[in-house]
């Protein structure tokens, strides 16, 4: 069978994402799940990652948080114009891993919010970060893209390619970057069967990104802005459909 990282992101974002995120990771429904590790992240629960039998992972957040720029074009335009601000990214970086760390995880992987790692003058900032831990993967598309977001993430990784390859290092190759935070059935069983029919190059995993959790009255109207319906993705992933699924199309959890 075919292995398929099933990625939780946004751990850290609020507790109750937390509380979503740890009951699939100890029902046995999801084999990773990334830390949001900034300033204001929820991370009380996060040290019982540890022993749910998942890889772990930091999503490097560089804005749409409070003190940071409100999106990710406001991100490239602002360390595209300021170089200085390039500085500010790779010191959040470094700052964001060691409180990571400091919760007694391990640094299976690195990913960030929105993709930022992935604006090619980022990514060559970040250059320098990312080889103080050489065994960790990265999330970075290696397929062909089906979507508006995931083409442009799809350009915009190959510039990152040629600016600085990622050279003897892991690759998790991102699916659902087109469909984040709006997951349902049949778009996980059409993604599915896409990744049981993908070769990707050596070294390389699929990855199933997904936004899952549960909900409040306050993280609907804190982040009414995304659109995200984050409780479906959790019982998506908590459900034996999802699982026939996955046996169907040959594929099984990445988890060692």
């Amino acid at each position: 069978m075919n292995r398929l990282a099933v990625t939780a992101d946004d751990f850290g974002l609020m507790p109750c994402i937390n509380d979503g995120i740890i009951a699939l990771a100890r029902a046995g429904r999801i084999s990773s799940a990334s830390v949001m590790c900034h300033d204001e992240a929820a991370l009380e629960r996060a040290p019982e990652l540890a022993s749910c039998g998942i890889r772990t992972g930091i999503h490097l957040v560089f804005s749409g948080e409070a003190g940071m720029p409100c999106d990710y074009r406001r991100l490239f335009v602002k360390t595209l114009l300021k170089p200085a601000a390039l500085e500010e990214v790779r010191a959040a970086a470094q700052k964001q891993i060691a409180r990571f760390l400091s919760l007694g995880l391990t640094l299976d992987f690195i990913n960030s919010h929105q993709y930022a790692h992935l604006i090619p003058h980022i990514w060559r900032t970040l250059q320098g970060v990312f080889e103080k831990h050489p065994g960790t993967a990265i999330r970075l598309p290696r397929h062909a893209p089906c979507g508006l977001k995931s083409s442009l993430l799809y350009v915009s990784s190959g510039l990152c390619s040629w600016i600085s390859p990622a050279k003897g290092r892991r690759i998790l190759s991102p699916f659902g970057i087109d469909q984040a935070g709006g997951m349902v059935a049949k778009h996980a069983g059409a993604l599915l069967e896409r990744i049981s029919q993908t070769t990707l190059p050596a070294g390389c995993t699929a990855e199933l990104v997904m936004h899952p959790g549960l909900e409040n009255a306050e993280l609907k109207t804190r982040y009414a802005a995304w659109h995200y319906n984050w409780r479906a993705e959790y019982d998506l992933l908590m459900s034996e459909a999802f699982q026939d699924m996955l046996v169907k199309m040959g594929l099984q959890y990445d988890r060692d």
